[in-house]
């Protein structure tokens, strides 16, 4: 069993959005039931309708880039927005996610540093989805050497300590000591790289079984790009993880040497 964690203090929710003006209002609003608006951020991916009109309208932060990036890097932009909280939710704008969920994961952080929302494969998933979904779960989870059960869920809450020790937010404390490896994605396969660098570091990860919604908007996801990219960068992911675990050994080798340096300072 994993060991507690302490309480996970302010937390901020981040929605990277893709032309979800039709979708976002709604999702805004079941989310202000159980999390301040004040403490949310939209990623407004280069839309070309209304998505930042109406996020701006509920009352939550957001920020615009000029073109479609990719999810990666929306998600990246909302990480390094909310350096300052302690934790890091993310969900679609797509109303796929249920935000009532969102007390569930938070008790799970409590004895985790990131919790996934996991999908039920149930018979309202889209079979495709079904496939796809589990033979990726299967194959990232050897990788990763710890159970994930659904790689490509977007609704995660992850304490700001794994984003920093992976480089995703400003890290005052990392001066001077290796950086981590890159990442390579910024499209829909950076969540999966996130999850292999987080169990390779040796971070608890724990899943949340959900239930997804699947109708209402179309998913951005488009398997003639995507699929093809998930081939290569599952390809990618198996040296990659020898790559996080290399970072761990020397990331700990370089924080003992600190340690001994402070010790000898003291005596």
């Amino acid at each position: 069993m994993s060991e507690p964690r302490s309480a996970p203090g302010r937390l901020a929710v981040i929605i990277p959005s893709y032309e979800a003006a039709q979708t976002l209002p709604r999702v805004l609003e079941r989310l202000a039931a159980v999390h301040p608006l004040a403490d949310t951020w939209v990623i407004d991916d280069g839309s070309r309708d209304a998505t930042g009109e109406v996020a701006r309208a509920a009352g939550v932060h957001v920020e615009r880039h000029d073109r479609n990036r990719g999810k990666g890097a929306g998600l990246l932009t909302g990480f390094r927005a909310t350096a300052a909280y302690d934790a890091v939710a993310t969900l679609d704008a797509d109303g796929q996610h249920k935000p009532e969920d969102l007390p569930r994961m938070l008790e799970a952080l409590a004895r985790a540093d990131l919790v996934v929302g996991a999908r039920v494969r149930s018979a309202a998933m889209p079979p495709h989805r079904r496939l796809g979904n589990a033979l990726s779960a299967a194959y990232l989870s050897w990788i990763a050497g710890t159970s994930l059960p659904d790689v490509q869920s977007g609704y995660r809450i992850h304490r700001t300590t794994v984003l920093r020790a992976l480089g995703l937010q400003p890290n005052a404390g990392a001066a001077g000591r290796p950086a981590p490896p890159s990442f390579r994605s910024t499209g829909y396969g950076f969540e999966s790289e996130i999850l292999i660098a987080a169990a390779r570091l040796g971070f608890t990860l724990a899943n949340v079984p959900i239930e997804a919604v699947y109708e209402g908007a179309p998913s951005h996801f488009d398997p003639l790009k995507e699929l093809p990219r998930f081939g290569s960068l599952y390809a990618r992911l198996l040296a990659d993880a020898g790559r996080w675990s290399a970072y761990r050994r020397v990331r700990a080798a370089a924080a003992a040497a600190a340690d001994t340096e402070a010790e000898a300072g003291r005596a």
